[in-house]
């Protein structure tokens, strides 16, 4: 007996169904008293932070970079990476600490470790926060941190951008983007599929790339959707 020819074909009435789920982009983003969107993070931290790379570039010190070990954490890193040196910093003045699995940057070992490395610039990425002292207890060392999990607390003297109070959330690969995408005309072309690749990590990858979120149709001419999640699951793996 043959089998009948499956119909794999959907209804109008369920691509219509599926059309009116709403997008991840759907939520209103905050505003300012003018009236302009406040996205993904206050205009103020985004523009410290710019302020905070040029100024770490420029020095040409030791900097340490401090990425969760997943997909989100590591496209950040190396954004971050891609940055500093595109604005002068050289390579071998820039270090990566990856914490220990089942511990946190605010663990002890892991604060003695980041200290150890006698970086003047710390940049954490990803990694959550809550209240905990200093990310090292050199006084002189400048860190800042670049975080979506909620959270309202952060380590002392650190400075913050969090994209959590500003929706719809961008993860820290799409906020990093964001702060380094104007401080050179190369970010955009060498880190647009780092950023993809992060924010698919989190958010998975039927994420509709919706304003606010960037326009990334020219990331897809060159990366394929295939080929970034298939890179998103061996760093998730």
């Amino acid at each position: 007996m043959k089998r009948k020819a499956v119909n794999t074909k959907e209804s109008p009435q369920v691509k219509r169904q599926k059309e009116l789920l709403p997008s991840y982009c759907d939520i209103q983003p905050r505003k300012g008293s003018d009236g302009s969107i406040t996205w993904p993070a206050s205009s103020e931290a985004i523009e410290n932070a710019r302020v905070y790379l040029r100024e770490c570039a420029s020095s040409k010190a030791k900097t340490l970079i401090v990425p969760d070990k997943d997909a989100d954490g590591l496209d950040a890193g190396v954004i971050i990476h891609r940055t500093l040196t595109a604005l002068g910093a050289p390579a071998s003045s820039i270090e990566v600490h990856l914490v220990e699995k089942g511990k946190s940057i605010h663990d002890d070992e892991e604060r003695e470790a980041m200290g150890a490395k006698k970086a003047e610039y710390i940049i954490v990425l990803d990694q959550g926060s809550h209240p905990a002292p200093p990310v090292v207890d050199d006084p002189d060392v400048k860190s800042l941190i670049i975080d979506h999990h909620l959270s309202d607390e952060f380590p002392k003297k650190a400075q913050i951008v969090s994209a959590c109070h500003y929706p719809p959330v961008a993860t820290s690969a799409l906020l990093t983007y964001e702060i380094c995408k104007p401080l050179h005309p190369d970010i955009a072309s060498s880190c647009g599929y780092l950023c993809v690749m992060g924010t698919h990590g989190d958010l998975g990858n039927t994420l509709k790339w919706d304003p606010p979120f960037p326009d990334m149709k020219e990331v897809f001419k060159t990366h394929t959707k295939k080929a970034i999640n298939d890179a998103v699951s061996l760093l998730n793996a």
